[in-house]
């Protein structure tokens, strides 16, 4: 009786884990396809604006081939991998880089554009990799808070800036201002204002992930609503660049081999610090994620094996030209609320994006610039908020400052200036303040402080008379040039003393030094 009862409840288990797989992959892949939308037009405008059907392609299949082989591969089964803005904001800075230096056409460009997201995201897979194999994950959490947290924030920066090339063809400076003076422009930048608005608004309130889709639809449907009620056509909205310039293709496209030998591979090796950086930044990104996946599900995660997965699917998904990700936090903890403990949560989400890459079409090219725009404005100015504004009131204010420095550099010269002056005013910060960290324990003389040696009563007796004459310094903690200056101060004031019999040996005591 025991057996034929368990198969029911057995069956019903199994048919609420698959309704619920089914729910977060249908969510997971509705943000995938949004996200895509948003990363491909930021990656692919301007003078390369032609290749945002490939750029969604790309994000879309290589975020299929990232969430399938982390669901397989994840020590954790309902993992839910996701391409992570953050780095595309670095890649599409490179990009238009890449855009200016490169000499050849606009083909050329767009497939050297795609090189470069693809060779990143190899790079970044082979970092992971490695760290997991020599099992140094754990190494990552020492790098410094303010520094992780200044990076973060400059990346939502740079999407702040790509929100408003996106939106005016001119990045967050004068050509910006006077472009505001425009009002087919002034109607682009307001209603993807408004919109990010009611994101902070509304996500601040309902926390449900399927909420952001929800708002993307809703802001697709008022926009044709009063495009029709105003009268104008959808090719007059287009031509006023209200709507996003239809490709030679027509929809959404997928690289082909014809495409690797229109790469220009030199410009893509001249790129080498932004892929540096986007991998640093990738491990950061995940280290932080399963940090909190570890605080949310209450236990432990093997860091390393997640990795070594993270490093296979990033390498996937660099193959076919797709930007790098990893587990995402809020889907991954939101499939083990419903119930998707098994890993068909990972693989409907890769099924999601490959019928939304298959089935989107022409539909990428109805969605207006102004959503887009909108939805990368809300994810940079979201990381600023998180990562400039809230941590001042948790930070001490010499730790904030080095977040304020490395933004203010991002945004007045780059993101590798930025990363390397926070690093420099960091370490900076650092030897300042651990200078002031006591370093002698004790200080004594023979007198005071014997040694644990048995003695004869007449040695013992002139140590007692001599004494005077040993100076005994007890030190401890980390001695590096800004605290041994310290004891050596301490030693010049000693010989100098007037009041105390001349100093003939100093014994520097080293047993708690680290």
């Amino acid at each position: 009786m025991t057996v034929t009862g368990s198969e029911p409840m057995a069956r019903k288990g199994l048919w609420r884990n698959m309704g619920s797989s089914a729910m977060i992959g249908a969510i997971a892949g509705m943000d995938n396809l949004t996200a895509a939308l948003a990363m491909g037009a930021l990656m692919f405008s301007g003078p390369i604006s032609e290749g945002m059907g490939l750029g969604v392609g790309v994000v879309l299949l290589g975020g299929a081939l990232l969430a399938l082989a982390i669901a397989l591969r994840s020590l954790l089964p309902n993992s839910i991998a996701l391409v992570q803005e953050t780095t595309v904001a670095i890649l599409a800075a490179a990009i238009v880089t890449m855009t200016v230096q490169t000499a050849g056409d606009t083909e050329v460009k767009i497939a050297t554009a795609i090189g470069l997201i693809g060779v990143s995201s190899i790079i970044t897979g082979l970092l992971f990799w490695l760290v997991g194999r020599l099992k140094l994950g754990g190494m990552v959490r020492f790098l410094p808070y303010p520094v992780i947290a200044g990076f973060l924030a400059g990346s939502g920066w740079l999407l702040v800036d790509g929100a408003a090339s996106m939106l005016t063809d001119h990045g967050i400076g004068i050509g910006f201002l006077q472009a505001l003076g425009q009002t087919e422009i002034l109607w682009r930048i307001l209603p993807a204002v408004a919109l990010a608005c009611a994101m902070f608004l509304l996500l601040g309130r309902f926390s449900h992930p399927a909420t952001m889709p929800l708002i993307m639809i809703g802001a697709v449907a008022v926009f044709y609503i009063v495009l029709q009620m105003s009268g104008m056509s959808v090719e007059t909205a287009r031509a006023l660049g209200y709507l996003p310039p239809v490709n030679s293709s027509g929809g959404i496209e997928l690289p082909t081999p014809a495409l690797l030998g229109k790469i220009d591979w030199w410009a893509v090796a001249m790129a080498w610090p932004s892929l540096l950086v986007v991998a640093g930044l990738s491990i950061i990104g995940l280290m932080l994620n399963i940090t909190g996946l570890e605080l949310a599900l209450g236990r432990d995660l093997d860091v390393n094996a997640e990795l070594r997965s993270s490093g296979i699917a990033n390498m996937l998904s660099g193959g076919v030209g797709g930007p790098s990700g990893y587990v995402g936090l809020s889907m991954t903890a939101l499939a083990q609320k419903t119930g998707a403990t098994g890993r068909s949560a990972g693989i409907a989400t890769a099924v999601f994006m490959l019928v939304g890459l298959f089935a989107a079409g022409s539909l990428i090219f109805q969605v207006p610039v102004f959503l887009t725009g909108g939805f990368v404005l809300f994810l940079g100015v979201e990381l600023l908020k998180e990562w400039l504004i809230d941590t001042r009131s948790k930070m001490p204010s010499s730790e904030w400052l080095v977040i304020a420095v490395i933004v203010a550099t991002v945004a007045s010269v780059g993101f590798m200036e930025g990363l390397a002056v926070g690093l420099l005013v960091s370490s900076a910060v650092f030897v300042v303040r651990y200078s002031r960290l006591p370093v002698v324990r004790l200080q004594a003389t023979g007198v005071e402080q014997r040694s644990t040696v048995d003695r004869s009563p007449a040695a013992v007796k002139f140590l007692s008379n001599h004494g005077d004459t040993i100076e005994i310094v007890q030190l401890q903690g980390y001695l590096f040039f800004g605290t041994a200056d310290r004891v050596v101060d301490l030693v010049r004031l000693r010989l100098a003393a007037p009041d105390k019999v001349p100093l003939r040996f100093i014994v520097l005591d080293f047993r708690d030094v680290s």
